[in-house]
């Protein structure tokens, strides 16, 4: 086990960049559609549950402290799977949910930020020239190096963050001068149940943080520390976006949309809003693929480190561009594909999310398995 005294003590901008990495993914497109689709359906009964989703992920976050303590770096799941169940496990398990999330997913999010920019700043830029320039945009900036992706990444969470708080605070002081909604929803069963299955989607992502870190500095209660404030301050804002988006828009209307957070926008504030949830939500797909491609490629060269992939992960000194490149090149290929528009596509990052669900939940169990022995 590695002692807490050897890790590096973290300072207020890493410990803050930690944190940007832990919510990134939070704050892409997929989540907000996906509050405000469900908020359509399940009514105030989405609020309720949100507590209640954030309750589950903080034991899983306390599960990765425990890991992070014995196996500390980006690799340390990888040889904590390896000690515990083999190491094919080790190799497959975050292989297929968390590679195959990674492409799947940022494909989609990229693709849904060109249909942004095209529809909301530049009508006359092509949607998908815009995703692989974004695309060669964040690979660049992971490229140059950790201190700038980091810093990037804390730019990026910010403005997301001030958008959102922003348009949540004008929407709830009625200020704006949109109309306030007088429908109510009265959820069957059945819609209950599909929310409470929703909610727990919309927090994944906080665990990148526990690949993003240095091995020096993956203290475990700093770990836990930033994973724990990213979910509950993510919770407060869902929550406040879900009361908005239920004052100002009718159920029917949310559920039925693929844009719930654009219309939600606009009724607080016009065109206006409409013009600050596109920033929001570009910066917003910088910070989920950006935090990605510093958790996955940095797991993927660890793991290469560990004998646990082929050598051709490591040929470099440096081995953390090559994984990089090579998520790039995977997620290049599927947009060049046309695979974003495909429905295939949500159906394998689906897989990739339940699969990493799973597993976390596996690992929270061994651990607790380990702890009580």
């Amino acid at each position: 086990m590695v002692g807490n005294d050897s890790f590096v003590k973290l300072t207020k901008r890493s410990y803050a960049s930690l944190i940007a990495v832990a919510i990134g993914l939070m704050l892409s497109s997929e989540p907000l559609t996906l509050l405000g689709n469900n908020a359509g359906v399940a009514g105030n009964f989405l609020l309720v549950s949100i507590p209640a989703a954030i309750l589950l992920h903080l034991f899983t976050a306390l599960s990765f402290g425990e890991i992070s303590s014995p196996f500390p770096g980006p690799e340390g799941e990888a040889r904590f799977i390896k000690q515990a169940l083999g190491p094919i496990p080790a190799t497959v398990l975050p292989i297929g949910s968390r590679v195959l999330f990674t492409i799947c997913a940022t494909t989609r999010i990229l693709a849904t930020a060109g249909y942004v920019f095209n529809e909301m700043f530049f009508y006359w830029f092509p949607n998908l020239l815009f995703s692989f320039c974004l695309l060669g945009f964040l690979l660049v900036i992971n490229l140059i190096g950790h201190k700038f992706s980091e810093t990037t990444q804390l730019v990026f969470v910010t403005v997301a963050l001030l958008g959102i708080l922003f348009l949540s605070a004008i929407g709830l002081s009625g200020l704006g001068n949109a109309h306030l909604n007088t429908e109510t929803v009265n959820p069957s069963a059945f819609h209950m149940v599909r929310g409470v299955l929703a909610v727990p989607i919309l927090f994944l992502g906080y665990d990148l943080a526990g690949l993003a870190i240095e091995k020096n500095k993956a203290n475990p209660f700093y770990l836990v520390k930033a994973m724990v404030g990213g979910l509950l301050l993510v919770g407060l804002i869902f929550y406040l976006w879900g009361v908005v988006s239920l004052t100002y828009i009718s159920p029917r209307k949310l559920a039925d949309t693929t844009i719930p957070y654009t219309i939600v926008a606009k009724a607080i504030m016009g065109q206006k809003g409409r013009i600050c949830m596109g920033i929001v939500l570009l910066s917003g797909t910088c910070a989920a693929v950006n935090a990605l491609f510093m958790g996955v490629s940095r797991m993927l060269a660890g793991m290469s480190a560990q004998s646990l992939l082929q050598s051709l992960l490591g040929v470099a000194q440096n081995r953390e561009p090559v994984p990089l490149i090579l998520l790039g090149l995977g997620t290049g290929i599927m947009m060049a594909f046309g695979m974003a528009g495909k429905p295939v596509l949500a159906v394998y990052t689906r897989v990739g999310i339940w699969k990493g669900l799973c597993s976390q939940r596996g690992l929270a169990r061994v651990v607790q398995g380990q702890v009580s022995c």
